[in-house]
This record gives C-alpha cells, sequence and structure tokens, in this order.
C-alpha cells in the first residue's frame, strides 16, 4: 500500500470518493505527470514538480498542482502566478461558493467545482510551470526549473 493509498483509506466518504475523483480529472487533464504524498499541513497528494530559488537564495521543491481533505472543505493547490496575479485567483467567477486564496481553492463539501473548470485550471497551472522551466535563469530573481 503507498502513502497515497493509506492518506486515502483515512478519509470517510463521501470526502475519499471526491478527492479520488478530483485525482482522476487531474490525470486526465496532465497525464504522466509524477504523483506523490506531500508532507504539507497534514498531506497534500501533489502533481508534477519543481524547484524553486528566491532572490533571497532559499530553496525547495513543491508540486505544481495538488489536493488535499481539509476539516470542512477539499483545497485544491496551484502555486502557479505571474505579474498580473495568483492563477488561482483568474477563477473566482468560475467557483462559485468557494474560497479563493493566492494559491488555494477552499471547496466546501456542499459546491461542486465542474470538471471543465478543474480541467482548464491544472492545464493552465502546468503550462505556466512549463513556460517558467524554459525562461533563462537571472541571478537575484525567483527561479523554477524541473
Amino acid at each position: 500500500m503507498t502513502d497515497i493509498d493509506r492518506y486515502l483509506a483515512s478519509l470517510e466518504e463521501p470526502r475519499r470518493m471526491r478527492i479520488r475523483h478530483y485525482m482522476d480529472v487531474i490525470e486526465t487533464a496532465a497525464p504522466g505527470l509524477p504523483i506523490r504524498l506531500w508532507e504539507y499541513s497534514g498531506g497534500v497528494i501533489g502533481y508534477g514538480h519543481y524547484h524553486y530559488r528566491y532572490a533571497s537564495g532559499r530553496t525547495g521543491e513543491f508540486f505544481m498542482i495538488g489536493v488535499s481533505s481539509r476539516k470542512r472543505y477539499v483545497a485544491i493547490y496551484t502555486n502557479a502566478a505571474s505579474g498580473q496575479g495568483y492563477l488561482a485567483e483568474t477563477f473566482e467567477d468560475r467557483l462559485a461558493g468557494c474560497k479563493i486564496g493566492k494559491s488555494c481553492i477552499e471547496a466546501p463539501d456542499k459546491t461542486v467545482i465542474a470538471d471543465d473548470v478543474l480541467v482548464d485550471l491544472v492545464t493552465q497551472s502546468v503550462a505556466y510551470f512549463r513556460t517558467e522551466f524554459e525562461k533563462p535563469k537571472t541571478p537575484n530573481s525567483l527561479q523554477l526549473w524541473e
């Protein structure tokens, strides 16, 4: 049994079924992305990964898109941002009933996220990272690479 299997087994229905559905949609929208359970705030099923280096020199690794069970909602994470703002915030009008943060979408249990909206979020997020990976790395700036 994998870490993800154990994580899912720890969830009660209908939450487990909802997260599995979101996983299916993500995997269909972005096939082939590596998947793993990230130890972030109780566990996040993360797809893809990237390395980062802030202008300060701090480095790390994180996932491109993720899904997680929280106490009162399912969280969908996308860490994509541009000069115009955060990708999650641009979906606010398409995610009625959800609370939108800079990189987190909180979908309460009674709120449904349409599959086509999630597909669009995933494809735009992955496209953002792929574009960032190709950019030249300049000193003293945020740098992303695979």
